[in-house]
């Protein structure tokens, strides 16, 4: 997985701090990307340190697709063949980030 946008929170005294930034969107980043070659219904096990609640998207030239069913941080990969892009958002108390990756199915 490949990081892309985020955004972060610091207190500094009785101030916040918050950075963020702006990336090009997952369908854009992973028309570049290597894909990873699976099998149909392929189990995906997403680990992150910290383990942040994590959200999981579908992506296709338009934007988001769908948010993608997962349970204990596992997703199944579609059954049909084809290319997909994912988005993975990770959220702590204290910020976030966008992950992609991509998926080829055989």
């Amino acid at each position: 997985m490949k990081a892309g946008n985020y955004k972060w929170k610091r207190k500094k005294g009785s101030e916040t701090e918050v950075v963020q930034t702006d990336a090009a969107s997952p369908s854009q980043k992973g028309e570049n990307y290597n894909a990873i070659g699976l099998g149909p219904n392929t189990n995906i096990n997403i680990e992150i340190e910290d383990n942040p609640k994590i959200s999981v998207y579908q992506w296709n030239e338009t934007g988001r697709d769908k948010e993608v069913t997962i349970k204990n941080n596992h997703l199944a990969v579609p059954s049909r063949k084809g290319r997909y892009i994912y988005e993975v958002l990770a959220k702590w108390s204290n910020g976030e980030v966008s992950y992609t990756f991509v998926v080829e199915v055989n």
